[in-house]
């Protein structure tokens, strides 16, 4: 996935949007087949991601980040973080996400990486992509998911 716009809040200060179910499966990146995306539930409100190399020869560990939904004037914001084990402190990378009508093709828009604002406070950043998102500028190249299961 494309280097997103970082950020140390989240557009929620916890996850409160249930997950879709439909978002759930095993994905394959438009145009590579270098690596396998499964999205599985972690709990009612968080998913896991998970990207596994599909090299024969890889002896490198599967991925795994986590992720939970905010929607702003009706479009849905995928935050994803990783999980440490040394610290609490999350940072997370910011995701336009929409699913096609019958749900095989899983879109993500990253937030760009030119932004530089930066925010201590859910409100401010959600006030920032409400104003800003509609601008030319405001989301990296879009990249597509196809559902394999």
């Amino acid at each position: 996935m494309a280097c997103p716009y970082k950020s140390d809040v989240a557009l929620d200060a916890k996850p409160i949007q249930s997950i879709k179910k439909e978002v759930l499966g095993v994905y394959e990146k438009k145009g590579s087949s270098s690596y396998t995306y499964t999205v599985e539930k972690e709990n009612d409100n968080i998913y896991k991601f998970i990207r596994t190399s599909t090299s024969e020869t890889s002896k490198s560990k599967p991925s795994e980040y986590f992720g939970f939904t905010s929607t702003i004037d009706g479009e849905t914001y995928l935050q994803m973080y990783r999980q440490s084990k040394y610290s609490s402190k999350k940072v997370y990378y910011l995701y336009r996400m929409s699913l096609n009508k019958s749900n095989t093709i899983l879109s993500l828009e990253p937030l760009s990486e030119h932004i530089k604002e930066a925010f201590t406070s859910s409100k401010d950043l959600r006030a920032f992509i409400a104003k800003y998102k509609d601008l030319s500028f405001f989301f990296g190249k879009e990249e597509k998911y196809y559902k394999s299961e």
